[in-house]
């Protein structure tokens, strides 16, 4: 897929997006412009899996969707070997837009992920509660949009947090989840660390 591609797929993402977030006009307005690159420089992220895959930098606001040359060739570094369990297109699936934009908006939107992300930059430590703050987000909207289903094996053990929550509250919990700081959230037993896709 090429840039051009990715930016607008990205952009009619959003727009679907916006309402299951409750997004205000206000809010909306204040919304950056996100980048979007498709090769990394050596030193950004070592040794990390998100140089293999594609992903959302909340800190940074940049989605990365690697080059096909770029995804093999990390994929080899990562695993050792090309790793058979996805393919180049995979990266590309409509859930994959809609959980690097939802985490996009849910870092545009709250202040607290954008702490915590600095977070991570300046003390080279994660928050207890980001990275499974950041995927639940990212993935409530994938259940309300169906392209994550309980009759789905796979789903249904990676996103079983999500679920529970989705069966809980609903998809109009998702406006009130994604203005929740790390603490609330935490502190409400909504999410423990390690427990989410």
């Amino acid at each position: 897929m090429e840039t051009e591609a990715i930016k607008e797929k990205i952009e009619q993402t959003k727009i679907k997006l916006i309402p299951l977030f409750a997004i205000t006009d206000e809010e909306r307005s204040k919304l950056q412009t996100p980048l979007i690159t498709r090769e990394l420089d050596e030193n950004d992220y070592p040794g990390v899996l998100f140089r293999a895959y594609s992903g959302y930098d909340g800190l940074r606001n940049m989605f990365y969707f690697p080059e096909e040359h770029m995804f093999e060739s990390e994929r080899i570094k990562v695993y050792g070997e090309p790793s058979s369990n996805i393919g180049y297109a995979d990266i590309f699936r409509e859930k994959e837009f809609v959980h690097f934009t939802a985490s996009y908006l849910h870092h545009q939107i709250n202040s607290d992920m954008r702490k915590a992300a600095l977070t991570i930059q300046t003390e080279k430590k994660e928050p207890e509660g980001y990275y499974e703050l950041r995927q639940l987000v990212a993935e409530y909207p994938n259940i309300i949009l169906g392209n994550r289903s309980l009759d789905n094996p796979r789903d249904r053990s990676s996103c079983r947090t999500e679920f529970h929550l989705f069966i809980d509250h609903g998809p109009d919990f998702l406006p009130k989840l994604s203005k929740m700081s790390i603490d609330d959230v935490l502190n409400k037993g909504l999410i423990k660390p390690e427990e989410v896709a």
